[in-house]
């Protein structure tokens, strides 16, 4: 990405969003960034590049997989998204299209095409319940799992960093809307 490029906030602000209460904290995460690669884990072909790339084998379960500095989660049947250092998933983005001649996948950046947002607190179980249906039990949901799920009019994906602590991803055009439902829902534990 060229140096003198700014990145607009989905919120619309010239800096991070972050507001915390005695029970919920939302922080906005303009510092981390994300890659897309999608290929099918059974492609031997695929499976090198990957490893190559990352140093681990795509993770087959939806548990997040730690590769150095990277969190890696399998998002679907052929979908793997990494996380990690903005300026660290730059730099891996252009390794993997680099390096993915003849391969059969696609590598995609898609941080600034997102809102990254940390929702950490005893509240953060309560806004959940309030925005969607999946069952947070930590024996259903526990730390390091990851998942696309419906959430609040939109589609989310939500990744257990923590006992109370959870990642939310969702489109950047609908990156204002996401950030008031997050603090509406939260509001009893914002005051």
């Amino acid at each position: 990405m060229p140096d003198n490029l700014t990145i607009a906030s989905p919120l619309g602000t010239p800096t991070a969003q972050r507001v915390e209460g005695a029970g919920l904290t939302l922080t906005e995460r303009r510092d981390v960034g994300m890659l897309l690669i999608r290929g099918v884990a059974t492609n031997e072909e695929f499976v090198t590049y990957f490893e190559e790339l990352l140093g681990v084998k795509p993770p087959e379960g939806r548990s997040a997989v730690a590769a150095g500095a990277f969190s890696i989660v399998r998002m679907g049947r052929t979908d793997y998204l990494i996380s990690g250092d903005l300026e660290a998933v730059e730099a891996l983005s252009r390794k993997a299209e680099a390096s993915a001649e003849g391969v059969p996948c696609i590598a995609a950046e898609i941080t600034h095409g997102r809102i990254i947002v940390d929702m950490e607190g005893k509240g953060a179980l309560t806004v959940l319940s309030k925005s969607c249906g999946l069952d947070t039990r930590p024996a259903v949901f526990p730390v390091g799992l990851g998942t696309r799920t419906r959430f609040a009019d939109g589609l989310a994906y939500i990744e257990r960093l923590g006992e109370d602590h959870f990642r939310l991803v969702t489109d950047r055009s609908v990156g204002q809307y996401f950030w008031a439902w997050l603090k509406d829902a939260g509001d009893e534990f914002l005051t």
